[in-house]
Order: structure tokens, then sequence, then C-alpha cells
């Protein structure tokens, strides 16, 4: 899963998620060479050095779209709302 990472610093850093615990999260960060692991205490992510960090996922839901209506209620291309437009 692919997230972004703020530092205390106010970096944003790309990532994607390898392993994902209880209370602990490997991440591949981009530009670096090893993994960065974080930990939960509490209500908050720390890094190796002991750091606040902040992150979020991006996520796309698979569902179909729900048709797109008209301000009648009419699905739109219908022929009730053609004879509106004219």
């Amino acid at each position: 899963m692919y997230t972004l990472i703020r530092l205390r610093d106010g970096t944003i850093m790309e990532a994607v998620v390898l392993a994902n615990k209880q209370s602990r999260m490997r991440l591949a960060v981009a530009g670096r060479k090893d993994a960065m692991e974080l930990q939960l205490c509490g209500l908050d992510w720390f890094d190796e050095r002991n750091e606040p960090v902040q992150f979020g996922f991006c996520w796309r839901t698979m569902t179909k779209p729900a048709k797109r209506q008209s301000w009648r209620g009419q699905p739109v291309g219908t022929p009730a709302n053609r004879e509106a437009r004219l």
C-alpha cells in the first residue's frame, strides 16, 4: 500500500508498506537503501530515532460508480431530460 510520511521537520517522503503488525510497521521509503520501521506508542507513531511521524494512506474503491442523475432525478441522457434542455 502506498503512503506519504511526514517527519517532524516537515519533510514528506513517499513509501510503500512492506509489513504491518499491531504496533509496528516496516516501510520501503523512496531514496533510502534500508527499510524504515515505525513503532506505535499510545496514539502516536515513531521512527527509529524516536521522532514522531505522521502518515496517511491513499486507496481507491473498486465499486461501480453510481449513475449520474439530473436535478429532476432522471438518469442523464433519458428522453425526459433531453426535452428539458430544448
